[in-house]
């Protein structure tokens, strides 16, 4: 009897021990993060090139959708699902994308959630898929401090003739780097996407 006991309270051990992780809701973006980005998606966007020639980018919409986050098992914090929030525009120019993504960076807790972060793609031949860059994260709620920390904030910057103001200036990373991609993106809270600098040296400035 006494035997059995010992084995009974060694399983509530066993199983106080160990933690399953169970669903705990939905983490969202909230509008003053959703704001750095300042397109709906429905936008066209005009550019100016090297040879004075307009490039164009068309909206694709604003989608929102969410991704299970699956915690550690050690960590017994439990699983969320994370808001995604992705812009797309399209253009004929090499057949290309860009989009802005707002998303959740790092592990989950139920204490300090997860950091909101902002960054953008660029792809060439997208309906191939061909060649994606990407640029830093900036965590979106100290975004401009987390630019300065970085020396990719600029107070004021021309390009070609036009002035921006407060300029986030992102660096593009390809792993493909014998092809065209972007080598640097330029970006306002206030006007979103405002200039593209390719990697064959091509600057594209937003009218």
């Amino acid at each position: 009897m006494k035997k059995s006991s010992f084995k009974f309270f060694l399983l509530l051990l066993v199983l106080g021990g160990c933690c399953r992780n169970q669903y705990k809701g939905q983490i969202s973006l909230t509008e003053l993060q959703r704001a750095v980005n300042p397109f709906n998606g429905n936008e066209v966007l005009k550019f100016i090139d090297n040879n004075a020639d307009t490039i164009i980018y068309s909206g694709q919409g604003r989608e929102h959708s969410y991704e299970r986050h699956n915690a550690r098992a050690e960590s017994c914090e439990g699983d969320y699902d994370l808001e995604s929030d992705i812009t797309s525009f399209t253009s004929t120019y090499n057949s290309s994308r860009f989009c802005i993504n707002l998303t959740f960076s790092g592990d989950v807790s139920s204490d300090n959630g997860s950091d909101p972060v902002i960054y953008f793609q660029w792809t060439k031949n997208y309906e191939q898929s061909e060649v994606t860059t990407f640029t830093n994260q900036f965590h979106i709620d100290y975004m401009k401090d987390d630019a300065i920390q970085q020396g990719l904030f600029k107070d004021s910057l021309s390009l070609r003739t036009k002035e921006f103001y407060n300029v986030y200036t992102a660096p593009g990373l390809c792993y493909l780097s014998d092809s065209l991609y972007v080598d640097t993106l330029f970006y306002t809270e206030i006007q979103g996407l405002v200039g593209l600098k390719l990697s064959d040296g091509n600057l594209l400035v937003r009218e």
